[in-house]
């Protein structure tokens, strides 16, 4: 290897100080994350260090892996299924942490801003569900999102709509 090559990758390899600026940038990017995954109803496992979030909703299967990235989407961020990455995680989802810090402090305000909402589960066209609303808490669905509490509100549209708030 040539001698400037050399003293390129001696010079590199003795600067640690961008190896903590960015830890220091992933800590701060998954601590913000993290408090308001938390907020939006989501544990997090797995995830003490790296690029990544690995996150679901307690009882989540694989199946319950695309409505999580379903609302994921609908708040304009992007995740990935953990059904993707083998049946270890599968019912998970991924949250990398590589984007800009704009984009996370977006993801974080958005999902704030969800978490203030505290849970529509159900927001579907009536035709499809029940619309008796002791048939509606009843449902199994209803009964994990509600995780033995007392929704605060339920709205019921015959023919229209069903919104679960919690």
């Amino acid at each position: 290897v040539p001698a400037p090559v050399q003293a390129a990758m001696r010079a590199a390899l003795d600067d640690d100080a961008h190896v903590v600026a960015q830890k220091a940038l992933y800590r701060a990017r998954r601590e913000r994350l993290r408090s308001a995954v938390e907020a939006f109803g989501l544990s997090i496992e797995h995830s003490e260090a790296g690029l990544y979030l690995w996150c679901r909703r307690d009882g989540c299967s694989a199946q319950d892996t695309w409505d999580l990235v379903r609302e994921f989407a609908e708040l304009g961020i992007v995740v990935g299924p953990g059904v993707f990455y083998g049946d270890a995680v599968a019912g998970f989802i991924r949250i990398a942490l590589t984007a800009s810090d704009e984009r996370i402090d977006a993801a974080v305000a958005r999902l704030q801003a969800a978490a203030d909402w505290t849970g529509v589960l159900i927001n579907m066209t009536a035709d499809t569900v029940d619309t008796d609303p002791g048939a509606v808490l009843a449902d199994e669905a209803v009964q994990r999102f509600l995780n033995g509490q007392p929704p605060r509100k339920l709205i019921v549209v015959p023919g229209r709509i069903v919104n679960v708030v919690a």
